[in-house]
């Protein structure tokens, strides 16, 4: 492993940040997407959800506020996360309206059942046969699956202002720092902007994600409005 260490001189010092941002950028997003993304809210979560439908620790109750009596009262994770169930569930359910507005579609989408097979079947095969997993044939059961947590939101949709235009935040570096006397340190020494973005996510890459989130956006933006 080898380390890099600033200069102090005026020309030298911006061709070494820009290589130098290059790499500290890709790795400071794969740092991001892999652990505050998806360790810290896709993998997290898993465990509760499988631990929460095998402990069966709410039950429907119309009397209670979220629409649920825990069956431990003193549990401050539960009853905080109740609250954030219930500013997530309303979209959620919106949103899922748009698409399924009968049990009949959602028994009926292929893709759908064969995702949840997938995920039951492969994904936890060791608990496929228990008694608790949804069995994603009617609109609850869609609706609660796909509520999870309110910290996705937060480390994921708040990039997009910033990180949606890819070369602020690269997901890809495709060379090392350049060794002085080779032709690649040379290059950074005459054309350090050129060397930057030779390092960083090719131009059809970016193009081809920053058009992907736009659709996205827009389509979302579309059903939203139509729902």
């Amino acid at each position: 492993m080898q380390s890099y260490l600033p200069c102090y001189t005026p020309e030298p010092l911006r061709k070494y940040r820009e290589e130098e941002l290059a790499n500290a950028i890709v790795n400071d997003f794969g740092g991001h997407k892999l652990i505050s993304h998806w360790l810290n809210t896709h993998l997290v979560i898993e465990p509760f959800v499988i631990a929460t439908n095998r402990q069966g620790i709410a039950v429907p109750d119309p009397s209670q506020p979220h629409g649920l009596r825990l069956l431990i009262e003193d549990y401050p994770y539960v009853v905080d996360g109740l609250e954030i169930w219930s500013a997530i569930k309303p979209w959620v359910h919106e949103y899922c309206s748009f698409y399924y507005p009968k049990d009949d579609l959602i028994r009926g989408d292929a893709e759908l059942q064969s995702w949840w097979d997938e995920l039951r079947d492969v994904g936890h095969g060791d608990k496929k046969d228990e008694p608790w997993w949804p069995k994603m044939q009617t609109f609850v059961e869609l609706t609660e699956t796909c509520i999870a947590s309110a910290l996705h939101a937060a480390v994921n949709f708040g990039q997009y202002p910033y990180g949606g235009y890819l070369p602020n935040r690269p997901t890809i570096s495709r060379s090392f720092m350049p060794e002085r006397g080779t032709s690649e340190y040379a290059e950074l020494e005459s054309i350090p902007d050129g060397a930057f973005l030779k390092t960083i996510t090719s131009q059809f890459q970016s193009l081809l994600n920053i058009s992907f989130k736009a659709f996205s956006r827009r389509a979302l933006s579309r059903a939203k409005r139509h729902s």
